[in-house]
């Protein structure tokens, strides 16, 4: 099977359903701060393929991420992050996403039957899946502190077969300004939620070790598709800090 590209993520959220093996974590807190850490491998066992790259982006003021199994492809030419940079960098959050979501819509689909050729079970899996087994081939999201205040935008993208034709569709969440701690995100996620849930009221105090902690759970449970080193991030009205930069630049 040519290669197809690999896994990019950010985030999670109890509320969803878990898709690829890219884990990004998401905290905001009452104090409008936004704590974000991913791991950096992006892997594809069916190919023994492993790398290590950065998985936050920042496009403008806006920071983004995303788990799929879309990511690149060196067949057709796509890349999420070119489809990404021609949205623009101006506006906010939930105006770069319902850009996004309009030029996403033609490119993404052809990539997705196109997916459908080359890994017909991975392809099925995606448009067969019903309530909590739906698979999302595309989650990303796109957020910021803009104004003092936090915005996370997350769009999951689905498919589903009908007749002879696929339908796509997608749902949106969007958060901001919270009265208490608060995680969600995309990816795989349940083992960081889990610890994160309980850590949440020393967020503050020592972020790099909780997200740390919280990101490693998931490396014990899936060790051949995430792995260290992690990005950890804290943006607030001031501005943004590293707290450990892992394989991104700043």
């Amino acid at each position: 099977m040519p290669f197809r590209g690999i896994l990019a993520c950010i985030g999670l959220v109890i509320l969803t359903t878990q898709t690829f093996a890219t884990t990004v974590l998401i905290v905001f807190t009452e104090r409008n701060e936004v704590y974000v850490g991913t791991d950096s491998l992006f892997s594809d066992p069916s190919l023994d393929v492993r790398l290590n790259a950065c998985k936050l982006h920042k496009l403008g003021e806006t920071y983004w991420s995303a788990a799929t199994i879309l990511y690149a492809d060196n067949i057709t030419g796509f890349s999420l992050e070119k489809l990404v940079s021609s949205i623009g960098e101006t506006g906010t959050a939930k105006e770069k996403m319902d850009r996004f979501i309009k030029a996403a819509e033609i490119p993404v689909k052809a990539e997705f039957s196109a997916v459908g050729e080359q890994s017909p079970d991975e392809y099925q899996l995606m448009v067969t899946g019903e309530g909590k087994d739906r698979r999302s081939p595309l989650e990303i999201t796109f957020f910021e502190v803009r104004d003092g205040k936090p915005s996370i935008e997350i769009t999951r993208f689905f498919a589903k077969e009908s007749g002879d034709h696929l339908e796509w569709t997608y749902e949106q969440e969007s958060y901001s300004v919270t009265d208490e701690p608060t995680v969600t995100g995309v990816g795989t996620w349940l083992p960081a939620y889990q610890h994160m849930a309980n850590s949440l009221s020393d967020i503050e105090g020592n972020p790099g070790k909780i997200f740390t902690d919280s990101l490693q759970a998931v490396v014990n449970a899936f060790p051949k598709e995430i792995g260290p080193p992690f990005s950890i991030i804290r943006l607030n009205a001031q501005g943004e800090k590293w707290i450990a930069p892992g394989l991104c630049e700043h």
